[in-house]
């Protein structure tokens, strides 16, 4: 058998990435070296800086078929385990370990960052321009109406001009433009309250809670892809294999068909 094993996946953004971070440490605790194929996407190299290359568990990129990851994924059909399972978790148990608490492992130390500064409520609804240009999408009356409660003048809304166009900024909050991927985890660990729709971000600052207790507080909503999951005082009992935190207040958006997608944001 061998000992080595070779992870990819094949969709690269941060949230499809960092699902797959408890893996290497998991695979060090039985005696596997654990690396990275050249088949793996990552859509920036922040994102492979934060997953993996700053991993002490993570060896050198091989130019060798991927054994684990997707693969791991497509020979079992991408099961859900139990109705519990955050993605995290039932990741961890197709791969044959113990579920885990559903957090994500990232190896960052707050001390590395600037927390000078201190932000009451930062809004993140950048990735609502990624379901603009589906079939289904959030009911923008509904949207407003939860993002309304966080809005004051204490309020600012990021912004990555280097990712999305400005079309969805709302012209009452403040304007926080992020340089790069370590630049919103500076501002996430300077942020009393993290507002933010189900995205690569909501999971950072769930992770980060996790680890440092920053944010203090995170406030995100169901995925588009979840209009039927079932929130309770905030939390979710059973997250089905999705993207959710215990660390994490919920409310639910209203979900609705979209038939005239607009493919030009």
């Amino acid at each position: 058998m061998s000992k080595n094993v070779v992870f990819s996946q094949p969709w690269g953004g941060l949230g499809d990435n960092i699902q797959y971070s408890n893996l290497p440490r998991l695979y060090n605790s039985i005696g596997k070296n654990f690396y990275i194929s050249r088949f793996n996407f990552v859509r920036s190299k922040e994102v492979e800086e934060l997953c993996w290359s700053s991993n002490e568990y993570v060896n050198s990129r091989k130019k060798i078929i991927p054994t684990i990851g997707y693969k791991v994924g497509i020979e079992n059909n991408f099961k859900l385990l139990d109705e519990k399972f955050s993605t995290i978790q039932n990741v961890n148990k197709l791969h044959g370990f113990d579920p885990g608490d559903g957090y994500p492992e990232l190896q960052i130390k707050k001390t590395d960052f600037d927390t000078s500064k201190k932000y009451d409520v930062v809004i993140d609804i950048n990735g609502f321009s990624l379901f603009n240009h589906t079939t289904i999408s959030y009911d923008k009356n509904s949207f407003n109406e939860v993002i309304s409660k966080y809005s004051s003048k204490n309020t600012f809304e990021l912004s990555y001009p280097n990712l999305y166009k400005e079309k969805l900024f709302r012209n009452e909050h403040k304007k926080l433009e992020v340089k790069n991927l370590y630049h919103l985890i500076e501002i996430l660990l300077q942020t009393d309250k993290f507002v933010c729709v189900n995205s690569g971000a909501h999971t950072l600052a769930a992770t980060l809670k996790n680890i440092s207790g920053s944010p203090k507080e995170i406030i995100s909503f169901n995925s588009v892809s979840d209009p039927d999951i079932e929130i309770v005082n905030g939390s979710i009992n059973e997250k089905a294999g999705g993207f959710y935190f215990d660390n994490v207040f919920y409310e639910y958006i209203d979900v609705i068909n979209n038939p005239t997608p607009d493919n030009n944001l």
